[in-house]
């Protein structure tokens, strides 16, 4: 039976070749599934650096913050914080960066998780652990990482699409895939327009077979907005258009023969207006000057007195 079946399957694929209907696979055609993209961990040197100096002046920051601190402290506590001190100077800036950049990254799953084979090991020490910790949850320290965080977040690459339909590609049949067949239809390349396809359907109030569309304009020119005139040149304006019957004129007038009629001659506020005399001139001469007064008015007067000729006059 099984010989049969063979037998059987051999003809009818042999009849099916010589037909054209049905194609062979080939190890080209066969469709490869898609491999696994492998993580790599990225350049990590800049990052780091740009840490390092975070967390340098962390260190600053928390070097004041300690001595600050021993200063009110009492007896018990300035021990602990001595030492502090003395392993804060000790800190390796750099050693720190560099754990908690890695540390970070591999539980945020940025990098793989076989980074942790490069994590280095801090020193131990009750007192130099406390301290790291510390400057790990500082301000500095928290806004670079967040910023080294974004950028690799970006450069991250988009994991690998499988194709799900390449077992539905294969046939029942012991894997034959059928050829497909070549339509005229399909080889010809139908250019569209690219103008028919925006439509004026996109547009807000467009009915289908209505003749709206052809009155839109292509390049609606944009309308500039003008600025209202001033009073004073909406009087001008008025005073060329309607001359001495312009409204404001009239109001003027009214106004200025209004005043003119007020028998209490009375202003805006309500009090009676007064004419001012001019005062009387008055001179001041009486009285005795002083001395320097007197000699000047003396030459002044002198002065001005014509004298007469008391010489003999020669005739020649």
């Amino acid at each position: 039976m099984t010989n049969m079946k063979r037998k059987r399957s051999s003809e009818s694929l042999s009849n099916s070749s010589e037909d054209g209907d049905v194609s062979l696979p080939s190890q080209s055609s066969l469709k490869q599934p898609a491999k696994k993209r492998v993580a790599k961990t990225p350049n990590l040197d800049k990052p780091t650096r740009n840490l390092t100096k975070a967390f340098k002046l962390s260190k600053r920051f928390e070097r004041q913050k300690l001595g600050r601190r021993l200063k009110n402290a009492p007896s018990t506590e300035s021990e602990r914080i001595r030492s502090e001190i003395s392993a804060l100077k000790h800190l390796d800036a750099s050693l720190s960066a560099k754990h908690h950049l890695i540390k970070s990254l591999v539980r945020m799953k940025l990098i793989p998780e076989g980074a942790h084979d490069s994590l280095p090991k801090l020193p131990e020490g009750k007192h130099l652990l406390n301290v790291h910790a510390r400057l790990c949850k500082s301000n500095p320290v928290k806004g670079e990482l967040a910023k080294i965080t974004q950028a690799l977040d970006l450069n991250k690459p988009s994991a690998p699409q499988l194709d799900d339909d390449s077992s539905e590609d294969e046939d029942d049949g012991g894997g034959v895939h059928l050829a497909p067949s070549l339509s005229p239809s399909s080889s010809i390349n139908t250019k569209v327009n690219p103008q028919t396809l925006f439509l004026p359907s996109l547009a807000q109030g467009y009915i289908s077979g209505s003749d709206s569309a052809s009155e839109v304009p292509a390049t609606a020119e944009a309308t500039v907005r003008k600025n209202r005139r001033g009073q004073r040149a909406r009087q001008a304006l008025w005073e060329k258009k309607y001359g001495s019957s312009a409204k404001h004129l009239q109001k003027k007038q009214k106004r200025e023969k209004g005043r003119k009629e007020d028998g209490n001659q009375q202003n805006r506020h309500g009090v009676e207006r007064r004419e001012k005399k001019p005062p009387a001139a008055s001179r001041d001469d009486g009285g005795k000057l002083h001395p320097s007064w007197e000699a000047k008015k003396a030459a002044k007067e002198k002065a001005s007195r014509v004298t007469e000729f008391k010489g003999t006059k020669i005739v020649f």
